[in-house]
């Protein structure tokens, strides 16, 4: 009995001094430290109301937390509370495992000064000098981090470049999980997102299911009227070309699994559309110019490399093209409108990259063009050369870049002032193949006078060419690209003298 005695006594003391040092001794201990060694870390002077400790319940509450930034009393970053719920099941487990993270009204300022840097470029250069790779790779924590809910936040972004101040406010968001360890509390949240950006509303609420094995998680995005020109600036990279505007309008369904035997797996259904799309370059000439693009969208999984869309409807683009003297197009592809001349051995060595790993899979089940119009000018001829398609048509039904597919195709369009240009057939892209029957009515041949002036001293006042037959374009694997055209060709009204 006495020894029995003596164990509770030991029991009741180690309870009470638990519970005494909970509430009075850690809190202030713990206060006095993190702000020391946080300001010394930082750079920056920081400062915390209160810490409360509840033994209890394994609770700990941070009030009044501010961080300021360098040299003035303003704040970079606050939060009114920070609360944590710690489960006891954390030892049995050997992980940390909390119930609830509260985080009220946050509040991060930045600034993006004249040479490119932020406010807290400094941050990053010393994490990245204190980095050193470990001879030995540590295990990683285990976590179940759960109910995590951040409310009343604000993000004041002040970019002195670009002139322009974006604010984010009422910022509210529910998170279920995160965890990399098989654990599940008994209640969960639902996810939600929700936030004032620039004045505009945005909300995103998801739905859990917390007690599946596939803990599937699904997300209602419906975004309207998002100015893009807005954020164009953030593009990296972007030399060589201007958005003068474009909106985004966005409604869809996300949807993440986490599988207990499989990797996981994120999938988006929904349309998504592209509006008044104004594209320049950095002279502010017109590049191309779109009404809209609409994209019904089937299945995009990121994680798989997979993009499947039952439709894409481009209304109305208006291209512009220019040949220089030099030789280079002012447009090629898209990547050299956004990475520019002066990195092509980058794009080079990035476009190789991309080349070894695994092709996107990318299937557009309908695929139209309507109304469209391209102006080609060419000033490397002695004289130059304006060439304008107008009224572009095209339809293409199962567009793939599987290898071997073939997408059946149709087209038409004006060209020049008398010509029309229409056909149909089958295309692959992977190897580049084609058979299409082509028929071509009323194409001036002077509009292509300066091509081959140095070469026939003949000078074309007036003429046309009428052909319909067939084009076959093949590339076996490895070879150079063959075409083949069979048909008939009539020359009418050819006017013509020796130059």
């Amino acid at each position: 009995m006495p020894k029995l005695r003596t164990i509770v006594i030991w029991i009741v003391v180690f309870f009470l001094f638990f519970v005494l040092a909970g509430f009075f001794v850690v809190p202030p201990l713990a206060k006095h430290l993190l702000i020391r060694n946080l300001s010394e870390n930082l750079h920056r002077d920081v400062s915390i109301n209160q810490i409360k400790v509840n033994p209890l319940k394994l609770t700990v509450a941070v009030n009044g937390f501010v961080v300021k930034e360098k040299e003035t009393s303003e704040a970079v970053l606050s939060f009114e509370e920070f609360f944590a719920n710690i489960q006891a099941v954390s030892l049995f487990k050997r992980a940390i495992v909390v119930s609830e993270i509260r985080l009220i009204k946050p509040y991060v300022k930045l600034i993006r000064d004249e040479d490119g840097s932020y406010n807290f470029s400094d941050l990053i250069e010393k994490t990245s000098e204190d980095t050193s790779p470990s001879e030995k790779t540590s295990s990683p924590i285990q976590f179940s981090i759960n109910n995590i809910t951040i409310s009343g936040g604000a993000i004041d972004f002040l970019d002195t470049p670009e002139e322009v101040f974006h604010e984010i406010t009422e910022l509210n968001l529910a998170v279920p999980f995160v965890s990399n360890i098989k654990y599940h509390v008994q209640n969960f949240i639902q996810p939600r997102f929700s936030a004032s950006i620039n004045g505009d509303a945005f909300v995103i609420e998801g739905k859990t299911k917390p007690f599946a094995d596939s803990l599937e998680t699904v997300f209602d995005i419906d975004i309207k009227d998002l100015d893009l020109a807005d954020y164009i600036g953030y593009v990296p990279n972007r030399k060589h070309f201007n958005l003068l505007s474009g909106s985004l309008n966005l409604t869809t369904k996300v949807s993440y699994v986490q599988y207990t035997d499989k990797k996981p797996s994120l999938e988006a259904t929904g349309k998504m559309a592209l509006n008044d799309i104004n594209l320049a370059d950095d002279k502010k000439n017109p590049l191309v110019k779109v009404a809209g693009v609409d994209f019904e969208i089937a299945s995009v999984k990121p994680l798989e490399d997979l993009i499947h869309l039952s439709s894409m409807n481009v209304r109305s683009p208006d291209i512009n093209m220019r040949r220089n003297k030099d030789g280079t197009l002012d447009i090629v592809t898209i990547t050299t409108l956004l990475i520019g001349t002066a990195q092509q051995k980058e794009a080079t060595t990035s476009t190789q990259q991309i080349q070894d790993k695994k092709p996107i899979s990318l299937l557009i089940d309908l695929w139209r063009v309507s109304d469209g119009k391209m102006r080609f000018q060419d000033f490397k001829t002695q004289e130059p050369v304006i060439i304008e398609i107008k009224n572009f048509e095209t339809e293409a039904k199962n567009f793939s870049l599987t290898k071997g597919s073939k997408a059946d195709l149709q087209f038409s369009f004006l060209l020049g002032k008398t010509g029309k240009v229409s056909g149909k057939g089958m295309v692959g892209l992977e190897p580049l193949a084609a058979n299409m029957s082509l028929d071509v009515k009323g194409l001036g041949i002077n509009t292509f006078q300066p091509y081959f002036t140095d070469k026939v001293r003949v000078h074309i006042s007036s003429g046309s060419v009428n052909t319909s037959g067939t084009l076959a374009l093949d590339r076996p694997e490895g070879k150079d690209i063959t075409a083949k055209y069979t048909g008939k060709l009539l020359i009418n009204q050819l006017h013509a003298a020796n130059k």
